[in-house]
């Protein structure tokens, strides 16, 4: 997918879940690899195991950002 459209696709999401999903600087970072370590994993847990073991949940409900950020005293609602 084009960065531009990845953008725009993202901003549209977005403004649908009153969050912000992805900014152009992640698209230029993602584009430009800095997501990739080449070291060992930081953690004990592998991602595909977290997920095996989440799957019964994850994806269920999403929980923005910017509403934890503007709200500070209510109780984060995590997925």
């Amino acid at each position: 997918m084009p960065p531009r459209l990845g953008y725009f696709v993202g901003w549209a999401l977005g403004k649908m879940v009153d969050d912000v999903v992805v900014t152009e600087d992640e698209i230029e970072g993602l584009m430009a690899d800095l997501l990739y370590v080449d070291d060992r994993p930081a953690g004990p847990t592998a991602l595909t195991t977290w997920v095996k073991e989440h799957a019964d949940t994850l994806g269920r409900r999403y929980t923005s950002e910017l509403a934890r950020r503007k709200d500070r005293v209510s109780a984060y609602a995590s997925n």
